[in-house]
């Protein structure tokens, strides 16, 4: 597990209260990880509080599993 998916993934469990252990890669956002849109829209500020990059809501529109968080911060955070 890199930096960037533990960070992540605890953020998911804290704002879904799913155990950090049932939080895997391949989880789909609103399937296997429900979230108001509140909740999701703190998750993406605290990603980007933490990462230290933007992300804006035209491209958070495209996640549907961690993975898809996890590669998008780390080809931003590598840029």
């Amino acid at each position: 597990m890199d930096q960037w998916e533990e960070k992540v993934i605890s953020l998911i469990s804290e704002k879904s209260g799913i155990d950090s252990s049932n939080i895997k890669r391949t989880s789909q956002i609103n399937v296997d990880i429900v979230l108001d849109s509140l909740s999701y829209a703190e998750l993406l500020m605290d990603c980007e509080d933490i990462c230290k990059i933007d992300i804006p809501l035209e491209d958070a529109a495209n996640f549907k599993t961690v993975e898809d968080i996890l590669t998008y911060i780390q080809k931003k955070v590598a840029a």
